[in-house]
């Protein structure tokens, strides 16, 4: 594994970037080519936190020597060490920008072409603007249907919709989601079939048998790209109302069944009701027997039955109510029975053990002692660090799921049991302690040299003829805790060999056979579990990669490393790979012949992403990820989407947006070049690996249809926002 970086927090600072395409002409012209002129690409939505490269373009002699020699903020000379330029290429970047200012920023940009210097003011105009969208509205925010709507699947009616509006100058909005609803107060679980949200803000909402009456209160995110899909800004609570309303549906009381002890009071939990609570009232339909001393309130529903009642010993009182409301009104029989009996026990005993638990793991708590008769549990005043606790009211049994957050540490909380006869608490001591089987790394290291190991770990050069051993490097899983490796899944589980006690990985190069198309970089993933078939069990699945590429005619080409780390938010630019032709260093001549580009087979592994990050290649549906991916390309440049296209990731495909791809081979020092806020759809950024076909040429032209061997795969690019 590697080291884990500090994940980036978004400033809360957001801005608007805009960017106007320069062309800025100098009053001298070069006599062969004539006036020369220096152009940016025009871009918009970035703000403070975000990352961008811009890759210019020009008309004239190839320039070189680039600088900014100026940035000033509306008007006046500032420092920006957020904006950069790198000298060769003129690429202009804007990195780590989480604190800028808000306002215009100019950058002057200098550049010298054969030893000549050309000087272009205001070359890039940025425009720093505020924030997050603030005056965020639905029109309309309040929407009243009738359940009856909603839930008749086969009508025609349409269905009100919604509008969400900001107000102001801001960062333009990628995408709307729906991150919270409550119904009268509770939160909905899962509200993917109530309502939905589209890209503009339309909000609507879907027909579905499943809608229970009530008040649903609606909270929004909204994606830009700078607040992604995994920052808690961007969320708009409460932005909208919609109320389902009907007539009373129904009513139950829990329990519903009661034992009342002779000439001692009762008094009934609030009952669960469904329907409409606009204008809501409850009245006694009917008590068998009657009896007078039975009552309802009308606000709420709580029946009690008086102290003092002279009902008999084993009389059975069976209530009816009535509940209306603004839409309707409705009879619930039976909904209550209590039993007279001659005797309740009180509650004289009620306690649990304390208790020490590993950390993340599932528990179960049974009291060790208790008595009475009609008793009902609950927690009283349980800490906000202990809110992931539930408790069965009827039994009193604690639970706590699997991979639970509470943090080690010892707690006290309390817990009432409550009968007609009085209370108990009990106080329990809780000590969460080390889960024994937690573990957070396990390394295989490098053999490429490359140091420190944890940072480059589990990557490998290899021989495609003779296999190699490789044991474990480093791990924090505790000695004589027992382990099990396995392989499970990777672009060849044919190319390696684990042992499933030690995790020792043997490499099988026989796999390939002698096949070119085999000789290439793979990775299988590991499967590392500790405390197997306990609850403390822990599982981690680590990506260990192999480079089996060997001779291309008379080449070797090596990336170290080869396995390139990249946060999709920032960037990056692997090391040029050294490549050499019968075991020699190339000449400078050879080397400025050698072209290399991305051709086909890209395909992606999903690791720790979102879920809907589907596996695989481009796709005809552009449902996998990478399928997104492309087609964000293709809509940026208005070119129809082709999913077996190299263009997204070619610096030949379409060179004249070669600022919009996602990424590329450079063709001056034959590095990959992957571009930022590229590798990410709405749903969030990419965490797993990437790869494709890169082909190959000596002739100094474009590689695209180069055959074995020249074609290869020789790196992967391994996706994380806390790299």
């Amino acid at each position: 594994m590697l080291t884990t970086m500090t994940r980036k927090v978004a400033g809360t600072i957001i801005a608007l970037l805009t960017i106007i395409s320069a062309a800025v002409s100098c009053t001298s012209a070069l006599t062969d080519t004539g006036e020369f002129a220096l152009y940016y690409p025009g871009i918009t939505d970035i703000g403070p936190s975000t990352n961008m490269d811009l890759t210019p373009s020009w008309h004239g002699g190839t320039p070189g020597s680039f600088e900014v020699y100026k940035v000033t903020l509306d008007g006046e000379p500032v420092t920006a060490d957020f904006f950069s330029i790198d000298p060769d290429n003129g690429v202009f970047q804007i990195r780590k920008s989480d604190a800028a200012a808000v306002g215009k920023y100019s950058i002057s940009i200098a550049c010298s072409v054969r030893g000549q210097r050309y000087e272009f003011p205001d070359a890039i105009v940025v425009n720093m603007m505020p924030a997050i969208p603030e005056g965020i509205t639905a029109e309309p925010d309040n929407i009243l249907l009738l359940l009856s709507q909603v839930t008749n699947i086969g009508s025609d009616e349409a269905l009100p919709t919604a509008q969400i509006k900001t107000e102001g100058e801001h960062i333009s909005i990628k995408n709307y989601t729906i991150c919270g609803v409550r119904r009268d107060g509770t939160p909905v679980e899962d509200w993917s079939g109530l309502f939905s949200i589209d890209k503009t803000g339309k909000f609507s909402i879907l027909k579905n048998s499943a809608f229970k009456a009530g008040i649903y209160v609606i909270d929004f995110k909204l994606t830009t790209m700078v607040v992604g899909m995994d920052s808690s800004e961007g969320i708009f609570t409460d932005a909208l109302t919609v109320e389902i309303a009907s007539p009373p549906i129904s009513l139950a009381y829990t329990p519903s069944s009661s034992k009342v002890e002779a000439e001692r009071a009762f008094v009934s939990n609030v009952p669960e009701f469904m329907g409409s609570a606009t204008d809501l009232e409850f009245s006694i339909k009917s008590i068998v027997p009657q009896t007078e001393y039975v009552s309802i309130d009308k606000t709420n529903g709580v029946i009690t039955l008086a102290e003092g009642h002279d009902l008999a010993v084993g009389e059975e009182i069976v209530i009816s109510v009535s509940a209306k409301n603004s839409y309707g009104s409705r009879d619930f029989d039976q909904v209550l029975k209590l039993t007279i009996v001659e005797y309740i026990a009180p509650i004289t005993k009620f306690e649990y053990n304390d208790t020490t638990v590993w950390q993340g793991t599932k528990v179960t708590l049974k009291p060790l002692a208790k008595d009475g008769d009609e008793v009902t549990y609950s927690f009283e005043d349980l800490p906000e660090t202990l809110s992931e606790m539930s408790i069965d009211a009827s039994t009193g049994v604690i639970s706590v799921a699997k991979k639970n957050a509470i943090a080690l540490g010892n707690y006290t909380f309390k817990v009432k049991a409550e009968n007609p006869k009085g209370s108990m608490v009990a106080e329990i001591n809780w000590n969460t302690i080390e889960n024994p089987y937690a573990f957070t790394y396990v390394r295989w290291g490098n053999n490429l040299g490359l140091t420190p190991a944890e940072n480059y770990a589990d990557q490998f050069r290899v021989s495609v003829t003779d296999p190699l051993e490789i044991p474990v490097a480093a791990t924090d899983i505790k000695e004589g805790v027992e382990v099990t490796y396995a392989i499970s899944g990777g672009s060849n589980t044919k190319c390696a060999t684990i042992d499933a006690q030690t995790g020792t990985i043997t490499t099988d190069p026989s796999y390939a056979a002698g096949k070119v198309a085999d000789m290439r970089a793979h990775f299988v993933f590991v499967t590392v579990k500790a405390g197997v078939g306990t609850s403390g069990e822990t599982s981690m699945k680590i990506p260990v990669f192999f480079d089996f590429n060997t001779l291309r005619g008379d080449y070797t080409i090596e990336y170290t490393p080869f396995a390139i780390l990249c946060n999709p938010k920032e960037g990056t630019t692997s090391n040029p790979p050294v490549i050499k032709k019968n075991g020699a260093e190339l000449t400078a001549d050879e080397l400025s012949k050698i072209t290399m580009d991305f051709r086909r087979s890209f395909n992606y592994w999903n690791i720790n992403g979102p879920s809907a990050h589907k596996n695989g290649a481009p796709d005809t549906d552009k449902l996998t990820f990478l399928g997104h991916v492309w087609n964000a390309y293709y809509t940026a440049i208005k070119v129809a989407y082709n999913k077996g296209s190299r263009d997204p990731i070619s610096s030949y495909g379409r060179p004249k947006h070669i600022s919009k791809t996602v990424g590329y081979v450079k063709q001056d020092t034959r590095a990959l070049y992957i571009a930022p806020e590229k590798f990410v759809d709405d749903d969030g950024y990419a965490n797993g690996i990437f790869t494709g076909q890169i082909t190959f040429a000596d002739t100094g032209t474009d590689p695209a249809g180069a055959g074995d061997p020249f074609r290869l795969f020789p790196l992967f690019v391994w996706f994380d926002t806390q790299f």
